[in-house]
């Protein structure tokens, strides 16, 4: 029962992780590990177009931070007159699209703004929430001894995973006082990954002459879902655990109850003469197995749901622990013990019930 339930919750959990809306698309994202800075967006800007030229990207952008990655310490900001501290990610006007995050209020980045490069910020809904922010769009904001204007609010994007809550987050075009934006990541069109990531080893390069011939990337979506590896390593525990567990418990299930019906055998006969059916001779049979899968269940159920509770609280977005676990547990349960109950009791069943007292 414990198994069973505990495999049924890690599984359900494990799909809301990989079914719920993440906030962003790591798909078809490829992330270069690249050495060079572009901090300033004219160094970036020749890299970027020579990048777009290929046949199959969609949108490039470049940051100093990705999700997934690792984070810099947070950086103190002055917000509603007062200071708090908020996760800095300098980006390049086309990180949103790349990773198709979206907008919650205002805009993003506009090429047409001039202002934007120096003198506008965007920030995340969890900042907004934490600061307790009314009405955002307009308000200054300070940080490096230098104030900028909210021009946007994105939607929180689960960057880090299911475990961690959306950090309130900062994002500006300049970087002034963070770590340099190196991180490239690559928009590429369905079908087209191979073709564009042979493009950029040949042309690397040539695109980037720092790092040469040293072309290294990852797949965001790979990286991603790296941080559902202990769950996945989890499930498969608990699934060769349940699996072991059904078949001893069947096996000892099995030969109980092969003993116990044998030594009912003259009884069955009694009750078999007297005109009973096998129906009422198998929930006879059945009852006093049925009782004890039941009250194993009621036993087990609140162990389990104090354990599986506990290993939710290290995820910041979960399901909740619902019925179904433990009814489909107990459904199973029942179901496998009047099987093999059943299955002994035909034996007995199927012989004379004369041969049971001849000797009497």
């Amino acid at each position: 029962v414990v198994f069973i339930v505990g495999l049924l919750i890690v599984n359900r959990q494990l799909s809301f992780m990989q079914t719920e809306d993440k906030g962003f698309s790591p798909n078809h994202v490829v992330y270069i590990r690249n050495m060079a800075i572009f901090d300033k967006p004219d160094v970036f800007k020749a890299v970027k177009e020579k990048i777009l030229s290929m046949d199959g990207v969609r949108a490039v952008s470049v940051a100093n931070q990705i999700p997934t990655g690792p984070k810099a310490p947070a950086q103190l900001f002055t917000i509603n007159g007062s200071e708090g501290y908020l996760n800095a990610v300098a980006v390049d006007i086309d990180y949103f699209k790349t990773l198709d995050i979206k907008l919650a209020e205002g805009r993003f980045y506009n090429p047409n703004f001039s202002s934007d490069e120096s003198e506008s910020i965007l920030i995340n809904e969890a900042a907004v929430k934490k600061y307790s922010i009314a009405s955002p769009l307009g308000k200054l904001i300070k940080n490096c001894n230098h104030t900028y204007q909210i021009v946007g609010v994105i939607k929180d994007f689960k960057s880090d995973g299911f475990e961690t809550a959306v950090l309130p987050t900062a994002y500006t075009l300049s970087n002034r006082c963070g770590p340099p934006k190196t991180s490239i990541i690559i928009k590429i069109s369905d079908g087209r990954v191979a073709g564009v990531l042979k493009s950029l080893r040949a042309e690397w390069p040539k695109i980037n002459k720092l790092d040469g011939e040293d072309f290294r990337y990852d797949f965001m979506d790979t990286l991603y879902g790296q941080l559902f590896k202990k769950q996945e390593q989890l499930k498969f525990v608990f699934s060769c655990l349940s699996v072991v567990t059904i078949l001893i418990a069947l096996f000892g299930l099995y030969a109980y109850a092969k003993l116990m019906i044998e030594a009912r055998f003259k009884e069955i006969a009694i009750r078999k003469i007297l005109g009973a059916e096998n129906f009422e001779l198998l929930s006879i049979l059945n009852s006093s197995f049925l009782w004890l899968v039941l009250i194993s269940n009621v036993v087990a159920a609140p162990l389990v749901y104090i354990a599986a509770n506990r290993w939710l609280q290290g995820f910041a977005y979960k399901q909740d622990i619902s019925l179904s676990p433990f009814l489909i547990a107990a459904l199973v349960t029942v179901g496998l013990t009047i099987e093999t109950v059943c299955i002994q009791a035909f034996k007995i069943l199927k012989a004379q019930p004369v041969k049971a007292l001849k000797y009497e």
